[in-house]
């Protein structure tokens, strides 16, 4: 039997904007079509977003966004844990044929009134004999610097 390849990823991002302001953004949990950019505007290579459903209640954990993208691929992620007072979430995606047991976290540092540190912390397992782990890690790390921190940072910037 074939080992999964296991990949952990940390990455954090200065983002210009109040701690409770982006905070208020991550937990808008389907709002991700009001910061995602298109990969012409600077977001992630790939499929593009058309659309994002919530499944559940907003402000109540376990609460799933369906993602939707161009290439017909449907990606939900569940939100699972939500403490406001350490500004931190955790949540899950739905495996697939590259990737499984995905679970990330994300919480935000304060530096001051009008700025703050992004983090983003993730592990998964690449499916053995499927995909190139290096490829997928990568992909992952396009995601968050190219979707995540730019398309967040392009939204505070309005």
């Amino acid at each position: 039997m074939a080992k999964f390849s296991r990949v952990e990823i940390h990455k954090s991002e200065y983002i210009k904007a109040s701690a409770s302001d982006l905070w208020a953004v991550i937990t808008d949990w389907a709002g991700i079509e009001r910061w995602w950019l298109t990969e012409a505007k600077g977001g992630r290579p790939g499929p593009g977003l058309l659309s994002c459903e919530l499944i559940g209640t907003a402000d109540i954990t376990p609460r799933t966004r369906r993602i939707s993208l161009d290439n017909g691929s449907i990606v939900a992620e569940t939100l699972l844990h939500e403490n406001n007072q350490s500004r931190r979430i955790y949540y899950n995606m739905t495996p697939n044929a590259q990737v499984q047991s995905y679970f990330a976290t994300i919480f935000i540092d304060e530096v001051d009134q009008n700025s703050c540190i992004l983090n983003v912390s993730s592990c998964f397992d690449v499916v053995p004999d499927v995909a190139d782990v290096d490829a997928v890690k990568s992909k992952f790390e396009a995601t968050y610097e190219k979707a995540l921190f730019n398309g967040l940072r392009a939204y505070f910037d309005k």
